[in-house]
């Protein structure tokens, strides 16, 4: 992300709020750039967005070049969290997520399915075979992500038309997802991944998928912002941009 500019949305205007006190307008710079660019409606001003480390190193960070191109007073700032997500967080203007969100007060838009595999490398499959069946996962040796709140993540199948939680004996166990992929390519286990960290993987060969027929399809990546009227136009060109470029990729 060359020439990139990054900064923090100090302050945003919120409308449509009236229960609520209005924001104390402090005739800071930063508050006053936000003001002027909401009564304006320019594409210009700070942009907080807030992803899972996965999806927002392999999918949004090779956006924000172009985006940048397109909108060049537009400020940017990407952080990469798995931390539970806090949409009381005044700091953040846009978060990608996975899963649903069921809140009045947040918009969120279906970015792209959640593809989750279970994959393994050559080596791997040599010495240990492949699992043909859920209950197989036991006597393999299986990689398991750990959250950011210290639970470790169930893995999810699809089962006579029924989603499934499993969740293995695991020899190996990471809190990053990066850590898991080179530990599978390395021959110490199975692990299952979303697709958008092992796609190039597979395609190039270097690992095997397995256990496609039980592959889960109810997940998917939401890109969720405050309802606000109007919607700062920095934000709504952040929104639409990412969106568009989303749905021409898995059209």
């Amino acid at each position: 992300m060359h020439g990139l500019t990054t900064g923090i949305a100090a302050i945003r205007l919120r409308t449509g709020r009236s229960s609520r006190q209005p924001p104390a307008w402090s005739g800071t710079p930063h508050a006053q750039e936000d003001m002027r660019d909401m009564l304006t409606g320019s594409r210009c001003g700070r942009l907080r967005i807030l992803s899972t480390p996965g999806f927002g190193r392999k999918i949004v960070a090779p956006l924000l070049s172009d985006f940048h191109a397109r909108h060049p007073r537009i400020v940017l700032e990407l952080v990469l969290s798995g931390d539970v997500v806090d949409f009381d967080d005044d700091g953040i203007d846009v978060w990608i997520i996975d899963g649903r969100v069921k809140r009045a007060a947040i918009v969120a838009r279906k970015l792209m399915p959640l593809q989750l595999v279970v994959c393994a490398s050559h080596a791997y499959a040599h010495l240990h075979g492949l699992p043909q069946r859920i209950d197989d996962l036991a006597d393999h040796r299986c990689i398991n992500f750990r959250e950011a709140s210290g639970r470790v993540r169930d893995w999810r199948f699809k089962v006579d038309d029924r989603m499934q939680r499993h969740r293995p004996v695991a020899r190996h166990t990471f809190n990053d997802a990066d850590l898991i992929v080179q530990a599978v390519l390395d021959g110490l286990g199975i692990a299952q991944l979303p697709v958008y960290q092992v796609c190039a993987l597979l395609a190039e060969g270097r690992l095997i998928r397995c256990l496609a027929r039980y592959a889960p399809d109810d997940g998917a990546h939401y890109l969720c912002y405050r309802r606000e009227r109007p919607l700062p136009a920095h934000v709504r060109a952040f929104v639409d941009y990412v969106t568009v470029r989303m749905h021409a990729l898995h059209a």
